[in-house]
């Protein structure tokens, strides 16, 4: 498993590198070596917040905590994380017929079970979204109203949907589609 860990507008000091990983090395028992956690740590008004993701093989978890300690951050973050890893492997683990050998051998080798197709996932719920077509800096009013990180948006100028992003540092990222 690969940490690593940065700071945005924060010296990331050598005993909050230590705490990071020795927090985190626990993980190592439920992830696969390839995995890969990222841990940004930076600072707002009095607040220091701790963002944590941890790519896996097909997944995606992330984490973020605030408090006023870097280092208790860090802990609330690491713990949600781990209570979510948890739960993802025991929803995988419940899909499975659990006890038989097959179970536990396809479970340790990552092999599909059977009628399962590899790489298959179960069906995303789905909503509908209505877009006000607005300008730019009227999407950047509205997620600043609303407190979201992120925006979806009808873009005048450009007659296609975008979506606004707000970053760990708090600054805003516009995403437009691409068509190839």
């Amino acid at each position: 498993m690969q940490i690593i860990v940065r700071g945005t507008k924060v010296p990331v000091t050598e005993d909050l590198r230590e705490h990071a990983e020795k927090k985190l090395e626990r993980l190592g028992r439920l992830l696969h070596d390839s995995a890969k956690v990222e841990v940004i740590q930076h600072s707002e008004r009095e607040l220091q917040i701790t963002e944590i993701i941890l790519q896996g093989d097909g997944f995606t978890l992330r984490a973020k905590e605030r408090t006023a300690d870097m280092y208790a951050s860090m802990d609330a973050a690491a713990d949600k994380i781990e209570r979510q890893l948890k739960r993802l492997k025991e929803k995988k683990r419940s899909h499975i017929h659990v006890g038989t050998e097959e179970a536990k051998r396809r479970e340790a080798t990552g092999l599909p079970f059977e009628g399962q197709e590899p790489g298959a996932r179960e069906a995303l719920p789905r909503r509908k979204l209505f877009s006000k077509p607005m300008t730019e800096d009227e999407a950047v009013l509205q997620i600043d109203a609303i407190g979201e990180e992120i925006f979806i948006f009808h873009n005048v100028a450009t007659q296609q949907a975008n979506v606004l992003h707000r970053l760990a540092d708090g600054s805003l990222e516009l995403i437009e589609p691409e068509t190839s």
